[in-house]
């Protein structure tokens, strides 16, 4: 409720914002662009192979072998930003992805386009998604036991920021 200095100006409700937080690599495109990289990391034969180049998220870890795939060029960002649209409808509707590989058309190191197929670990990356999912959840749960450390109030509303909002789920 306003203050009734608040309540004299007009004023029907107060929103009080009790802390910030969060997890900023929980948003649609970071999970995507977490789940090319697994899936590059899961073909990693089959990526050199063909000299592919893809982009890791600022939220993961390099990994052994990496320096010869890893990059931030324009073609390795095109190619992260190929295989993260073809994962789309794995993140918004897992239940219609059905494939288990993808044949694509992507950029090797000297920019020539080079077809690849890539094994898609649906169960392994739907794994990943809840495992990061379940990760900001705790973080969120977290960040209310402190906001509400001193004193618990009657009600709470949790507003969805970002594209989350308009999910149907």
């Amino acid at each position: 409720l306003p203050l009734p200095e608040e309540a004299d100006e007009g004023i029907e409700s107060v929103l009080e914002r009790l802390g910030a937080g969060g997890d900023p690599t929980l948003g649609g495109e970071n999970l995507l662009a977490l789940m090319a990289y697994q899936v590059f990391q899961d073909n990693l034969q089959a990526v050199q192979a063909a000299k592919l180049v893809f982009t890791r998220p600022a939220s993961e870890p390099a990994f052994v072998g990496s320096e010869a795939v890893l990059d931030q060029s324009s073609l390795a960002q095109s190619n992260t930003a190929l295989l993260m649209q073809e994962l789309r409808p794995l993140l918004e509707a897992p239940e219609s992805f059905s494939q288990q590989q993808m044949n694509l058309d992507m950029r090797d190191r000297s920019g020539a386009e080079v077809s690849v197929t890539l094994q898609i670990d649906v169960e392994g990356i739907e794994g990943l998604l809840r495992q990061r999912v379940a990760r900001g959840v705790e973080g969120f749960l977290s960040e209310m036991q402190a906001a509400f450390a001193e004193q618990v109030p009657a009600e709470v509303h949790v507003l969805l920021a970002g594209n989350a909002s308009l999910s149907a789920r």
